[in-house]
């Protein structure tokens, strides 16, 4: 049975609460990267952190609260300063420190948050109490700024559809950069890779008018008949290119 917490009674005894809070967090990130959620025992995390099992139980009541302590912790650490410190006058600016601030957290905590993933995957209350505790309260600080960019800067849309787009497409992005070895998601470096991705949700696919290059088309590929206004005739279309991928010594090509 969790035991019912003792609230501080001095400045200096919730110092030591709030480090031994930190230990506690610090030893379970390193036990839930080592062994996994399912596989992780509480004895292993007070070992780790140098306190008695029953410790633990002064400051969480169960292994689950403290999983979802760890990445309320994990998600938090740094983006709350991000979204003070972040220009909210420039756009650009603004995504590109965010996502870079994301990347940076995933790569810190690749270990932990592959653990954490795959228990939420399967544990559809702890995912529900994730969501709960640790994600709303952080779209909740989003929201204002992501409202005052549509009204200065941005189209109108509906930041409950996009944010979580956003954030799902960098996530994906990010895995196929440094998870994989194929060439998909590759970039020549991290940085590449935010530029790429605050250029897509900022300015989607289209053509801008600062002289972006068309790509080569491939060979077999037919441009249109065109009239005298340069418009494209009726009932006239481009033929599909021809387009594969097959497996190469090298990795995948596409011809």
């Amino acid at each position: 049975m969790a035991r019912k917490r003792r609230e501080p009674e001095t400045i200096e005894e919730r110092d030591r609460m709030e480090e031994r809070r930190r230990q506690i967090l610090s030893a379970a990130a390193a036990v839930f990267a080592r062994s996994g959620y399912h596989g992780t025992r509480t004895w292993e995390i007070a070992k780790e952190a140098g306190v008695a099992e029953g410790t633990i139980y002064n400051y969480y009541s169960s292994k689950r609260d403290l999983l979802i302590a760890l990445t309320e912790q994990i998600v938090t650490e740094s983006i709350l300063a991000t979204l003070i410190q972040a220009d909210e006058e420039d756009p650009r600016s603004w995504f590109t420190s965010i996502l870079r601030d994301r990347l940076d957290m995933l790569d810190r905590y690749r270990n932990v948050i592959t653990a954490v993933a795959s228990e939420m995957m399967t544990d559809m209350a702890l995912r529900e109490e994730y969501l709960r505790q640790v994600v709303l309260p952080i779209f909740a600080q989003f929201l204002p700024v992501t409202q005052q960019f549509q009204f200065k800067h941005l189209r109108p849309f509906s930041p409950r559809v996009i944010l979580p787009a956003i954030v799902g497409s960098a996530v994906v992005a990010f895995i196929f950069h440094e998870f994989t070895d194929i060439p998909i998601g590759k970039t020549e470096s991290r940085e590449e890779l935010i530029t790429e991705l605050v250029d897509f949700f900022l300015d989607g696919l289209r053509r801008r008018d600062d002289g972006d290059a068309a790509p080569a088309l491939p060979q077999d590929t037919e441009m249109p008949d065109q009239d005298a206004t340069g418009g494209r005739q009726s009932g006239l279309a481009p033929r599909p290119a021809q387009f594969r991928v097959e497996a190469s010594g090298e990795g995948l090509i596409s011809v």
